[in-house]
């Protein structure tokens, strides 16, 4: 990012290129990873991934958020696809009412897929979900995971959410009633979360594995 300039030294020649991201991210289609969850193709997708192994804030604010809106049908226009995490995925199951619009899994083994089927999506702030997010322009709700080193994962979020690319939640404020909160915004403006994929899109960087290439091949020539 560009604040991390700040953080080297004044002489140092730097080039801000950004991380690279797998080349699938980039090529998958919206249409195959609708198929690939068999979600409506009508509906606009909330994307929830907590990390490979899931995460319990997020979880239970997913399922305070579904509660909400059976009751004021403040998810109407989504589905949701939601990464769980395999250990807590049966357990989680029994807390749920199932619905046609919402589709839990366990562990989403085809990331690129599920990236480009997504018209939102809700992660922790780790540099590299937070790249392939961007790189693809999506908006996104970033919950920082507040054991990350240095507390890394804020400073990374808070350079989408200070961009309008973004909202960032501290995890100690994540509840159900907050992310309803961001629903009945997109509601109130129709616009905001096209005016939030268009900043996200600008601050993706989908050619930083070639540009990378480029500055070590030069460096050989040189």
């Amino acid at each position: 990012y560009e604040i991390t300039r700040d953080r080297l030294p004044r002489n140092a020649p730097v080039e801000l290129v950004g991380n690279p991201v797998l080349t699938t991210i980039l090529t998958a289609t919206r249409d195959a990873g609708i198929q690939e969850f068999k979600l409506n193709s009508e509906l606009k997708t909330l994307l929830v991934m907590g990390g490979s192994l899931g995460s319990v804030s997020l979880n239970n604010a997913v399922r305070e958020l579904l509660a909400i809106d059976a009751r004021s049908g403040i998810l109407r226009g989504w589905q949701v696809l939601h990464a769980v995490g395999q250990k807590k995925y049966e357990s989680y199951m029994k807390q749920i009412t199932a619905r046609p619009e919402y589709h839990p899994h366990p562990f989403i083994y085809n990331a690129p897929a599920a990236l480009a089927a997504s018209d939102l999506v809700m992660c922790r702030g780790g540099a590299m979900t937070l790249a392939e997010v961007t790189a693809r322009g999506i908006p996104s709700i970033v919950v920082p995971w507040p054991g990350a080193v240095r507390d890394h994962q804020t400073t990374n979020a808070r350079s989408l959410d200070q961009a309008g690319a973004a909202v960032l939640i501290p995890e100690t404020e994540l509840t159900g009633i907050r992310l309803a909160e961001i629903f009945r915004s997109f509601e109130s403006n129709p616009h905001r979360l096209a005016e939030m994929a268009d900043r996200a899109r600008a601050l993706g960087r989908p050619e930083a594995a070639e540009r990378i290439a480029d500055f070590i091949l030069a460096g050989d020539r040189d």
